[in-house]
This record gives structure tokens, sequence and C-alpha cells, in this order.
């Protein structure tokens, strides 16, 4: 039997922590942990190889052997791709999970149960489990009250014009060693801004620098 899987995930990283047996960790990591576990579980004979992202989730997922697939934030966009492809799981970094087998439903039970899984399988602290997979600096989702929103996306746009533009859900430009996203809230006047690097020194700079472009 032929080894298939489908996983959908967000572009977005954020780095809102969350209590999780006595460690810290965030949703994008918990979401790669449970990508890495849906990567090498058997699923069904259909040929559904899916996923999403542009940070160490996606990695992680290639690295077991799958492709990802990028999906605009919300559970209702979220869930109509996982039904149009298949996918055995769809995370988002505000801290939700999907899974085709709990009618692609959200549930922070069976994302903690999938935590549980491997820790069991490691036998290690959490975060010793969750270490491999932050290898990137993260700014966090840092949001700008702003009067148009979608002049000052076009502002952004041209601004960093020489990197790979992308308009999937808001403004991603992506850079070798850095990547920044800039969402319109879908229920605030506020922008909503992720930035990604390397090192801590060019994420704070990239950041500083977006925040002061954002705030003129």
């Amino acid at each position: 039997m032929k080894k298939t899987f489908a996983v959908l995930l967000l572009p977005l990283l954020l780095n809102q922590s969350v209590p999780l047996l006595s460690a810290a960790t965030t949703p994008g990591a918990v979401k790669t942990i449970q990508s890495a576990q849906s990567a090498v579980t058997p699923l069904n004979n259909q040929d559904v190889l899916r996923m999403v992202k542009a940070d160490f989730t996606p990695e992680t997922i290639i690295a077991h052997g799958g492709t990802p697939i990028r999906s605009r934030v919300g559970h209702s966009f979220i869930k109509q791709v996982m039904a149009e492809t298949g996918a055995a799981f769809g995370g988002e970094h505000s801290g939700h999970y999907y899974f085709r087998d709990n009618f692609r439903a959200d549930s922070g039970l069976i994302a903690g149960m999938f935590v549980l899984e491997a820790l069991s399988t490691d036998a290690k602290p959490l975060s010793e489990v969750l270490a491999p997979y932050r290898r990137y600096w993260s700014s966090g989702e840092l949001n700008t009250e702003v009067a148009d929103l979608t002049a000052k996306l076009k502002e952004l746009a041209e601004a960093y014009s020489d990197g790979r533009i992308d308009w999937l859900d808001g403004l991603t430009v992506d850079y070798p060693d850095w990547w920044f996203n800039a969402r319109p809230s879908n229920t605030e006047p506020l922008l909503r801004l992720n930035v990604e690097a390397t090192t801590a020194e060019l994420g704070e700079s990239k950041t500083s620098e977006l925040l002061a472009l954002i705030s003129r």
C-alpha cells in the first residue's frame, strides 16, 4: 500500500506563547509537530500530497515527503481547501487546528493528543521536543491602526518591490533570509504585521523599519 497523506497549513508565523506541560510553545510549533505526525501516518489509498507555509513548518513537511499548500487565514477558507484537496490536517497560527477525520472541525483536544504522542515517542521534555522547530526569529503579530489599509499595502509593496511578492492573504514579501506579511484585519481597522528572519538582529531591524513605514 502506498503511503499517502495530506496537510494544509497557513503562511503566517506568530509567536503567541501558550503554556503546555510546563513549557512555553507556540501555535506554529504545535502545528509543526502535528504536521510531522500526520506525514508519517498512512491515511488511505489516495495520492494526495498537500500542505502549506514559509518557515519551519513547510520545511518539516517537505522533510517527511509532503508538499505544502498555502491558504488564506480563516476557518471557512481552510475548510474549503481541505475539502478540495482531501487534506488530513489544517493549522492556523492563531491556535486553531482542523482535522479531516473530525469533519474538518477545529479541535484543541486532538491537537493536544498529537503533542502528547510526540512526548511519549521521544521520551523528552517538551522544551527539547520543540527545540528543532525553533530555527527562526519571529516578531509575533503586531497590530497598527491604519486609516487607508489598501493604500498602505500598496505603499509597502512598492517599498519592497525587490522581494518576491504575493497577494494570497494581504501582502507577503519574501527574501532569502527574511519575510513579512501585512494583512488587514477582517474585523477592525488594523494592519496585522508578522516578520520572520534567520537572525534576531535582522528580524528586529526589519520589523522596526516596517513599523515606521506603516505608522507614517
